[in-house]
């Protein structure tokens, strides 16, 4: 638990488990399930995928979770991620602008499409290693799979992702290197700032070389276009 109060809690939820329980009992065990006997009912006004760790927010009333809910939506909430990928990207920064669509109900897999939902990452290089680069991530809409999708879509898909990337990608540890670093907003019910952070949770360097993937041909024309 790295923050609590009378409205809220913010943990820093580990790789592996559902930010929220599904269908039968094999999906039962999620973040509510787990929390609840001690803090009484949460809401989500976000998600985590199973296999993305760290930061997630939840709502301890009805009005809260709206507040969070308004506020995500409204983009009052800075969100920004950590993630290892496969391969060098050509510019320092840059930025992904293309629209999400779901190709497959079950198990949920999306994919740029021109009839998706727009969707929009920036995106900086923090580290580079032996065929592999770590990338500070801001998604400034929230779709599913978004971050993954994009950087798929761009040829450098995440180090550990078994649904976007390929099995030079996978890395020996076999965990998705996509991490919620940091979060900062407005306390929805006091209005002071709240910012967190919770440290990587993964050591060292992917295995290398890790080869990127061909890029798409809507990104070699240029739809991820560069920071200025």
């Amino acid at each position: 638990m790295l923050h609590a109060d009378p409205w809220l809690l913010v943990i820093d939820k580990p790789s592996g488990l559902l930010s929220q329980s599904g269908r039968g009992p094999a999906l039962a065990d999620a973040v509510p399930a787990r929390l609840e006997s001690a803090w009484g009912p949460l809401r989500l006004p976000h998600r985590l995928d199973r296999d993305t760790s760290g930061l997630l927010l939840l709502a301890r009333d009805p009005d809260t979770h709206r507040s969070l809910a308004m506020a995500l939506e409204a983009r009052r909430v800075r969100r920004t991620y950590l993630a290892d990928v496969a391969g060098w990207l050509s510019a320092p920064a840059g930025r992904v602008e293309a629209a999400l669509a779901k190709a497959r109900h079950r198990p949920p897999l999306y994919r740029v499409h021109p009839t998706g939902r727009p969707s929009r990452t920036d995106w900086w290089c923090q580290e580079r290693g032996a065929g592999w680069c770590r990338l500070r991530l801001e998604p400034h809409t929230g779709r599913s799979h978004q971050l993954r999708v994009h950087l798929a879509w761009l040829g450098h898909p995440i180090v550990g992702d078994p649904l976007y990337g390929h099995a030079l990608s996978r890395g020996a540890d076999r965990r998705l290197r996509l991490h919620a670093w940091r979060l900062s907003l407005e306390h929805p019910r006091t209005g002071e700032p709240l910012s967190l952070e919770a440290p990587l949770p993964w050591q060292g360097p992917p295995p290398g070389p890790l080869p990127p993937r061909q890029r798409s041909a809507a990104a070699r024309q240029g739809l991820a276009a560069p920071q200025r």
